[in-house]
């Protein structure tokens, strides 16, 4: 049975004079994967596309705020980064409910301000409340 490649990121018909039948075939004779090189036609026909405008590179921000600082961070990430080891950050959680409508809210203490954030996580939580304290104190907006 002949293995293709499909559905990841490469088309045949990109324009890379590989017919939409003929595609990638990763397997030799024997069913067992070939070994690429640096050098090979795949790795050139993906480098050429996305060169070309054709193919997301890997990493590239396109959000609505990847252009501002930090905005690529996660923001408690960010926040412990800008306090540093010798400001820590105290953050204290209060549960309200019950499961399916259980509510989270996070309490971040810095500095003797307190910033809150809800949400249906932990997680989330105090995330929504890392985002008040950046914006808030470092006026990042997220």
């Amino acid at each position: 049975a002949e293995r293709m490649l499909t559905g990841l990121g490469v088309r045949p018909d990109m324009g890379s004079g590989v017919s939409a039948e003929q595609g990638f075939d990763f397997t030799d004779e024997s069913g067992t994967f070939h070994t690429f090189s640096p050098e090979s036609d795949v790795f050139n026909y993906c480098k050429q596309t996305q060169a070309a405008g054709m193919l997301p590179s890997v990493g590239a921000g396109s959000g609505p705020n990847m252009g501002q600082v930090g905005a690529q961070k996660h923001p408690v990430s960010l926040l412990n980064e800008k306090r540093g080891r010798e400001n820590p950050i105290m953050y204290e959680c209060v549960e309200a409910g019950e499961l399916p409508a259980k509510v989270f809210t996070m309490m971040c203490k810095v500095d003797g301000q307190t910033f809150t954030g809800e949400a249906k996580s932990k997680k989330e939580a105090k995330k929504f409340a890392a985002i008040k304290a950046l914006s808030e104190l470092y006026e990042i907006q997220y």
